[in-house]
């Protein structure tokens, strides 16, 4: 038997199985003929997550070699040496890892001191999810080596955190840092040294806090089958609807040449009593005969739908793209491929889930293995522009969220602004973690490690809140799941529920004060704006969410323990207005209430107190400085859309062409001061009145020069002159 290549593949990112046509039309029968008797019962292998092998993250369900009862000394006798290390590269090459660890363990009992296909054997253990015999056949290939092939090294010690030993993984983490040689794979995993080390340092041995009481329950098995399910979207409290290829077939037998292919679709599940139980096909947008669907995400409204779907290109290699539907009187419409901006061609594009942004746009963010990257599959996103119906071109969602490594699975709530997503790049438990980050687009507080009351040492993806946000799902291959072989083969889906949850909320009014007059009115038409405050830096906030007053003139915004908020109201022609709010210490349910008075933009301009200079002077002392970062610069910083203009003006003592001259100045100097502060200069404008404005009399009845009024009239105001039209200028701290 030579190792031909099989016919189809079952390959699949994180959970998304597709099917490969790897063969030229018709070597169907001969590569069925090739297989030696007893070998025509196809067994489908077990899902599997790729960590570090590649820069890349996928699941796979290969139909190779596949075997069900034969076990290598069977093999080895039956082929010779070399055929069955072509048969284990075969199965490498296809992804059928299962099939590939049965070959080279064969093989390694002809050939026991071939340390490189030891290596590969530990490769084959890994990428099927099968850490223990991975642990052992990493270390056996660096032994067999006589310790000079070093790259088991950084394997074994990854499999030692994934198996909880963190202080011997820790030892030869540091170990294969001392001895890796200076290519590009081993750079790469140098670096990811430190943060596997931060992992088992700051998260794997952090104990859990006691008062963070999370119940995980594994849904049962007429939801999970012995092959993934993935990206549960929670339609209300009760009903989800996820991705799964639902079967318990192991062997599908090939016959008269046709093989049954099963298709990943979406489904349903409800809960009834207190339990999850299946719920039938998702009757959801049509799906295009022959794809496999991946999971997707609802728009806020619920009338777009953007969801994944996969198909192999041209040169066989799986791509999945994203589709979107729109739902119009009570149906959905058929799946549009969005843009080839968005679907680069010959690159997955794939995980969507939907926000808002502070313009008020859709946004979406999505994992691709596209250019332009950190690294492996990253997380991206798009905006929609409804109004025009036009998408942005995708950016990345920067370094704050993306690593060398893998990002998947995000998940973006719009309640806290929270993006969570999964990742082997950040310290963690020793597989794929889930994260959480605050803001939005390209604007993220650092992400925070789930700890381990959520995550383990294995692959944990998928993270969803439901509506009631006391509970939700995630999808994981720890060990108790439904699997087809190995204890952490395959991802199934968990409920969390939080025991203990803190519901707090941020709520109030806000009024409007005209400039003449104390009494203060609702004011229709406000907004007001959440943000979270950087806790490294406090002079920054991200932002979190934008709404609008209700018909009771009140607003009311969920937040969480543990956090300081900044909360903004707006209003046309009006003066915005700030207030911090701190859940730093909160530990009970309870609403914290805030109300606004904004105040009206007066026409002829607000003067700058106690911004006064000495005769015949442009400099601004240090009490005027003070008096700018106490009024000007925080009015910019709490207004961030307006356009000023800075007026200065002199008393009468000069000409009139000097003082206009140092009035600009004046004016000019003020202006450059907020632009070192980091206003915009395109939000100021510069004017010197010289002495032709004056507040109050520059003289005496008698004619005498008044000082007093002559220091009030040396003074500098300011006015709103409109509001700038690209709100991206905002460079303001």
């Amino acid at each position: 038997m030579t190792g031909t290549n099989p016919e189809i593949i079952f390959e699949a990112k994180n959970g998304m199985e597709v099917f490969l046509n790897t063969a030229q039309v018709g070597t169907k029968k001969k590569a069925h003929e090739a297989m030696p008797a007893g070998f025509q019962s196809i067994c489908f292998a077990s899902f599997l997550k790729s960590i570090a092998a590649k820069p890349l993250f996928f699941c796979s369900l290969l139909l190779l070699f596949s075997f069900s009862c034969h076990a290598q000394d069977s093999l080895s006798r039956m082929h010779s040496a070399r055929q069955l290390k072509n048969l284990g590269n075969s199965g490498m090459t296809l992804g059928d890892y299962g099939a590939a660890s049965q070959y080279f363990e064969a093989y390694l009992k002809l050939k026991t001191k071939d340390y490189k296909i030891a290596f590969k054997l530990a490769e084959s253990y890994r990428l099927n999810r099968d850490y223990a015999p991975a642990l052992n056949w990493y270390e056996k290939a660096y032994t067999l080596s006589d310790k000079t092939f070093v790259l088991p090294l950084f394997y074994y010690a990854l499999m030692l955190k994934m198996n909880g030993d963190c202080d011997k993984a820790k030892e030869n983490f540091l170990l294969f840092k001392k001895q890796a040689a200076s290519d590009d794979l081993s750079q790469k995993l140098k670096t990811q040294v430190k943060a596997e080390i931060a992992g088992c340092d700051s998260v794997q041995k952090k104990p859990v806090d006691p008062k963070i009481k999370i119940a995980i329950t594994h849904l049962d098995t007429s939801i999970n089958k012995i092959h993934v399910e993935a990206a549960p979207i929670f339609l209300n409290d009760s009903n989800i609807v996820y991705a799964a290829l639902r079967s318990n077939k192991k062997e599908y037998i090939i016959q008269n040449d046709t093989l049954s292919t099963p298709l990943r679709k979406l489904y349903t599940a409800k809960k009834v009593d207190g339990k999850w139980t299946f719920g039938g096909e998702y009757a959801g947008p049509p799906v295009k005969p022959g794809m496999n669907v991946g999971g997707g995400s609802f728009s806020q409204d619920g009338k777009h739908f953007y969801f994944t779907q996969c198909h192999p290109n041209w040169k066989n290699k799986m791509i999945c793209s994203l589709y979107s539907a729109e739902y119009n009187e009570g149906s959905w419409s058929e799946p549009v491929l969005l843009n080839k901006t968005i679907n680069l061609p010959d690159y997955t594009a794939m995980q969507p889930t939907v926000s808002v942004n502070a313009k008020g746009q859709e946004t979406v963010y999505f994992v691709s293995d596209r250019p332009g990257g950190k690294g492996g599959y990253d997380i991206w996103y798009f905006t929609y522009n409804g109004k025009k119906k036009l998408f942005s071109a995708p950016r990345n969602a920067g370094g704050k969220i993306n690593t060398s490594s893998d990002e998947m699975t995000p998940y973006y709530d719009q309640e806290t602004g929270s993006l969570y997503f999964s990742s082997d790049g950040w310290p963690g438990m020793g597989g794929m973690d889930i994260f959480k980050a605050v803001g939005e687009l390209k604007a993220f507080t650092l992400p925070e490690n789930l700890s381990p009351a959520v995550n383990t040492t294995y692959d944990d993806l998928n993270f969803t809140i439901s509506k009631d946000r006391e509970s939700g799902m995630l999808v994981s291959n720890r060990k108790g799941g439904v699997s087809s072989k190995n204890p952490t083969c395959c991802d199934d889906l968990y409920e969390y529920k939080r025991l203990e949850f803190v519901h707090l909320r941020i709520a109030g009014s806000i009024e409007g004060v005209g400039k003449d007059s104390s009494l203060s009115t609702p004011l229709k038409g406000a907004t007001v704006s959440l943000y979270l405050t950087d806790p490294l830096n406090p002079e920054t906030s991200v932002f979190i969410k934008k709404v609008n007053m209700n018909q009771e003139g009140r607003f009311d915004f969920p937040v969480e323990p543990g956090n300081v908020y900044k909360v903004v109201a707006e209003g046309d022609n009006y003066l915005n207005e700030v207030s911090s709010i701190s859940t730093v210490k909160m530990i009970a349910s309870q609403t914290l209430k805030v109300s606004f008075h904004l105040k009206e933009i007066a026409k002829e301009g607000f003067q700058l107190k106690n911004i006064y200079y000495l005769s015949d002077k442009a400099d601004l002392s240090p009490q005027a400085k003070a008096g700018l970062d106490t009024t000007l610069f925080v009015l910019l910083n709490e207004n961030p859309e307006l356009k000023i203009e800075i007026g200065s003006h002199t008393d009468d003592v000069g000409s009139d062409k000097y003082n206009l001259n140092l009035s600009q100045k004046r004016a000019d100097g003020v202006v450059k001061y907020m632009i070192s502060k980091g206003i915009s200069s395109e939000r100021l404008t510069a004017i010197g009145y010289g002495e032709s404005m004056p507040k109050v009399p520059n003289k005496n009845p008698d004619g005498t020069p008044n000082p007093v009024n002559q220091e009030k009239n040396r003074r500098t105001e300011f006015k709103v002159i409109g509001k700038v039209d690209n709100l991206d200028i905002k460079n303001d701290k």
